[in-house]
């Protein structure tokens, strides 16, 4: 499994490298990312058993943040998942499509006290406009992770890192976009 890696104008030290990975719909409904897995990964698995399987084939599990989706019941799988996870082998994902009026999740905060970190992330919507915003939210590794024959090991390995620190960079969505496409997306359905 090797990344693709792509040159802006042909400098290298302005490359972006792009990992393989899947997202998965638990029993519970709630969205696991395989990060640095090629292979499909069956939906309708409960939580627990998704990460455990995202992690068997090699995998990074991140749980993304949904509008909406970590209320109730939900919320309070995603909770107990997070107080029993060891650092480094669980992500939580943030999100640029996530309004600026939007608190900071307790389950971030939840992430950060037990030593989880949070990965930003694009995760656009599907809609035409929002193929443009790929890209425009995530982050960088301030080390030279990526030094050595293969990217992607590299990448993998910083990320599990108990050293890791993540910079995020990009902003959160304008209020009124975020209203906006919530309408769009309920109409498509």
């Amino acid at each position: 499994m090797e990344s693709l890696t792509v040159y802006r104008n042909d400098v290298p030290e302005e490359e972006i490298h792009v990992v393989a990975g899947r997202q998965v719909v638990t029993v519970e409904n709630i969205e696991v990312l395989a990060l640095f897995v090629k292979q499909g990964i069956t939906n309708g698995l409960s939580l627990h058993e998704t990460v455990d399987r995202v992690k068997e084939l090699g995998g990074i599990p991140v749980l993304p943040w949904g509008a909406g989706k970590w209320f109730g019941k939900r919320g309070k799988i995603i909770k107990k998942l997070l107080v029993n996870h060891k650092k480094g082998n669980l992500f939580l994902g943030d999100n640029g499509g996530r309004p600026r009026f939007w608190p900071t999740p307790n389950l971030f905060s939840l992430a950060e006290k037990t030593g989880l970190v949070v990965l930003p992330g694009s995760d656009p919507l599907p809609l035409p406009s929002e193929a443009l915003r790929v890209g425009h939210f995530g982050f960088y590794l301030h080390e030279n992770s990526l030094d050595g024959d293969s990217p992607t090991k590299c990448l993998k390995k910083a990320l599990l890192s108990t050293e890791v620190t993540i910079s995020p960079f990009g902003c959160l969505q304008e209020n009124r976009l975020f209203f906006l496409n919530q309408f769009r997306l309920r109409r498509l359905s």
